[in-house]
This record gives structure tokens, C-alpha cells and sequence, in this order.
């Protein structure tokens, strides 16, 4: 028997009995390629998740929403109810860089989905499931909507070469950053992330499901996830930096910080790595976020450790990082976590407050959800990246993001240029791809 009309079997037997609360019905499917199945599907939201470790391993996509939560307490709240019940559903989603921004208007300034239906890919195998929160009042409904979603289903389409040209328009212009740079530098801070939006006017729209595969194929050690809450707008990503891994009680996250380019060249580029390890102002940048993270994690956490720096090889750039280890206390939900963690230095500065209200002050854009997080929980296991390296697309119009930490020392021109290398991999996308 078919998967779907196996699912749809098993749903009408949901229907025609009283039972309420959530129940999760999978089946075993052929393999496809996920982003060309979001692709071609006609309901949303749609997401797509692939954690940084596990390329190979695992991804996930989503169609659909059965629950919809607006902030990471209610997110809290409502895996407490399924834990007491012994089921975890997986919720997907994340939040602004400020609280307060709610520019991203389909998202909102923070949004986690229950899926309807989800494909996993758990090494060569693939699991359809579907996502049932059942009371007394939306049995019926809900079931019926459930079912249209299964019914509306479509094969996968391929994922077409992606290629454009565009005008460019930057906020703030170089001008404004160097303005800006010069008034951080005047102030008490002790680090501070400025931040720049490149506008792209492309030439014709593009398949935001086209750019993100094609940008995936070439970002190595990245979170890949993708959140395209109406056909209006995506938001994209392979971003490098992991907020945190939490399983049960024991968390990993890392301090990243401070960067340099890569030639093409392994020997240049071990040259490249040395120098980014021997600059004074680059490890200094890198060991406020490392002190930041411990500070915020004493309160919950029973042990702390931090493991000395080493390099984060990208594409086209490398970075500091510092792996953390931690042991948390029972009262450390994944709420405390996202408030004490969020946002690290690595996107904001420090001291944390002062360096949020200068960035509200000074910088001439909103962040939506840019340098904001992104991720998924079902109470026992929770994953959340950075949202760095991302882009947003709304027809032929993509924003392209990218900060760059300013310590005293800091030269406006050296990180201008850091920003322009922090999106050179986004661009790169743009271009036709040649056979090798």
C-alpha cells in the first residue's frame, strides 16, 4: 500500500474515534531530494533544517502548521504539557535579533510552527510523518486539513541553475560606517557588532528553493535551514556559528569570533589561520564572547568548560572559534538559555545592553531577523544556530547581511572589507556555475 494512502487510512480512523491530544502517524518512503520537494509544493509555511554535523546524517522538511507559538516561553509551556504525556513533538522556528522588531511581518518577531507533515532523512532512509493536536472542537477540522495537505502533494521538481545580474545598494554606505565606527570608538563599549544590509535589485526573480540548494552545495561546516513562512518572502541561511546543543542537561555552544579570508592556496591559507591566531585584536575580539557565554551561564550551569581557541575553515573566510561545554541545572529550559545566550557578543558587542541600544541608535536599518536565532526543540533535545551568512528573498529583491565585531583598533576600511567577505560566498551564488 501506498504511504500517503496508508497515512490517510490511519487519519480517518483518528476521525471516526474519540481519542484527543497529539498523535504523530509516519510511514516509510522513497528517497527524493527535499529542497526540490519544498520546491514544488504549494503549502506553507515551509522550512527546511539540516544541523552543521550532520551532513551526511540527517535533514528535515516541513509543510504546514498545526501549532503556532510566539514567543520561547509559550515554546516552553507547551513541551512541558507533552512531556507530562511522554511524547515529544519537535517544534521549528526562531526569533528577531531584537525582541521588539517585528519588521519581518509574516514571521513576526518570533514564531515556532508544529509541522502538519514532515519528511526526515536519517542517512538512506526517509520518513513521512504527519502531526495530529487533536481537541473536542477541532477534531473534524483539523484531520480535513490534514488530509488536503496529503492530497495536495506534487512529485519533486528539479533544482534549476541559478544566475543573475543585479544593482547593489548598501545601508549604511561606507561613508556612514566609517561615521559610525568613529562615534563607537568615542564611546565606553567594549566591543561592539555594526552590521550592513546589501540591497540586490536582481534582473528577473529567482526560486528562493534554486539559490538556497545552490548556496548549500558550496557552505561547508554550516547550519543549512530555510524558512519560507508565505510564498512572499524566504529567509535562507548556512550560517556557521551554533548558539547552542543541548541534549537533556548537557550543552555544547562556542564563542566565534574574528576573522580572515582564504587564497585557495592550503599553504597560504595555513599561513592565513597563523596570523588570524597571532593578531592581538582578533583574539581579544574573540575572548569577549568566550568570557560573555561563561558569565551568562554561571547562574545555570553545575560546570562550565571552555576549550582553548582553534580555526573555523569556511569557503572563502576563517574564523575563531572556542568550543564550550557545559553541565546545566534542572531550572535551564531552553527559554533561559535562548534570553541568556542571546545575543552573544559575536552579534551584539559588550557590554550586552549598552552595545544593543547603540546598535538601535546608530545603525540605519532594522535587523528583522538577521544575527537573530534559528532552530528547533522538543523539550528533551534543542538545536539553535546564529542567523549569520543569510539572505532574505522577495521576488527579484535579496538582502544579503553581514556584521563585523569593532574593538578599539578596529579600521573602518580593513572592516568594510570584512564585510564584504562575509557576503562574497552569497554573491558567488549569483554567478553562472562552470563544469570543472
Amino acid at each position: 500500500m501506498l504511504p500517503i494512502t496508508q497515512l490517510k487510512l490511519r487519519l480517518d480512523a483518528l476521525l471516526q474515534s474519540n481519542e484527543t491530544g497529539y498523535f504523530r502517524l509516519d510511514s516509510e518512503i522513497e528517497g527524493l531530494n527535499l529542497p526540490g520537494w519544498l520546491k514544488a509544493q504549494s503549502v506553507y509555511p515551509k522550512t527546511y533544517w539540516q544541523s552543521r554535523e550532520s551532513i551526511q546524517q540527517a535533514e528535515y522538511a516541513t509543510l504546514g502548521a498545526i501549532d503556532e507559538l510566539n514567543s520561547p516561553q509559550q515554546l516552553i509551556s507547551r513541551l512541558r504539557a507533552f512531556r507530562d504525556q511522554n511524547i515529544r513533538p519537535r517544534y521549528i522556528g526562531g526569533h528577531a535579533f531584537d525582541p521588539d522588531d517585528d519588521s519581518w511581518q509574516e514571521a513576526g518577531s518570533c514564531r515556532f510552527i508544529l509541522p502538519a507533515l514532515e519528511i526526515c532523512r536519517q542517512g538512506n532512509h526517509y520518513r513521512l510523518s504527519v502531526n495530529c493536536l487533536l481537541t473536542g472542537d477541532n477534531r473534524k477540522s483539523q484531520l480535513q486539513i490534514i488530509e488536503s495537505i496529503l492530497q495536495s502533494l506534487v512529485k519533486e521538481l528539479p533544482l534549476a541553475p541559478v544566475s543573475s545580474r543585479y544593482t547593489r545598494l548598501d545601508t549604511p554606505d561606507q561613508q556612514q560606517w566609517r561615521h559610525q565606527i568613529q562615534t563607537f570608538l568615542k564611546s565606553d563599549l567594549n566591543k561592539v557588532v555594526l552590521s550592513r544590509k546589501s540591497q540586490l535589485k536582481l534582473e528577473q526573480p529567482i526560486n528562493g528553493w534554486d539559490l538556497f540548494d545552490k548556496l548549500c552545495r558550496h557552505s561547508e561546516h554550516s547550519f543549512h535551514y530555510a524558512f519560507e513562512f508565505t510564498p512572499d518572502k524566504m529567509l535562507l541561511s548556512c550560517s556557521p556559528e551554533r548558539l547552542y546543543l543541548r541534549h537533556g542537561d548537557k550543552l555544547k555552544t562556542e564563542a566565534l569570533a574574528g576573522s580572515i579570508g582564504r587564497s585557495g592556496s592550503p599553504q597560504k591559507d595555513q599561513m592565513l589561520a597563523q596570523q588570524l591566531l597571532d593578531d592581538p585584536k582578533n583574539i581579544r575580539e574573540n575572548q569577549y564572547v568566550a568570557d560573555d557565554i561563561e558569565q551568562q551561564l554561571a547562574a545555570i550551569a553545575d560546570s562550565i568548560k571552555i576549550a582553548p581557541v582553534e580555526i573555523l575553515p569556511l569557503r572563502l573566510i576563517q574564523h575563531l572559534r572556542r568550543p564550550i561545554q557545559a553541565s546545566l541545572k534542572p531550572e535551564a529550559d531552553d527559554a533561559k538559555l535562548l534570553a541568556k545566550l542571546h545575543p552573544t557578543p559575536a552579534v551584539s558587542g559588550t557590554p550586552r545592553r549598552q552595545a544593543r541600544e547603540f546598535i538601535r541608535r546608530h545603525e540605519p536599518y532594522r535587523r528583522g531577523w538577521y544575527a537573530g536565532v534559528c532552530g528547533f526543540s522538543d523539550g528533551e533535545v534543542a538545536e539553535f544556530a546564529v542567523n549569520i551568512r543569510c539572505a532574505t528573498l522577495s521576488g527579484s529583491e535579496l538582502n544579503l547581511y553581514a556584521g563585523a565585531g569593532i574593538v578599539e583598533g578596529s579600521d573602518p576600511d580593513q572592516e568594510w572589507q570584512e564585510l564584504n567577505h562575509k557576503i562574497a560566498n552569497l554573491l558567488l551564488m549569483l554567478e553562472p556555475e562552470h563544469d570543472s
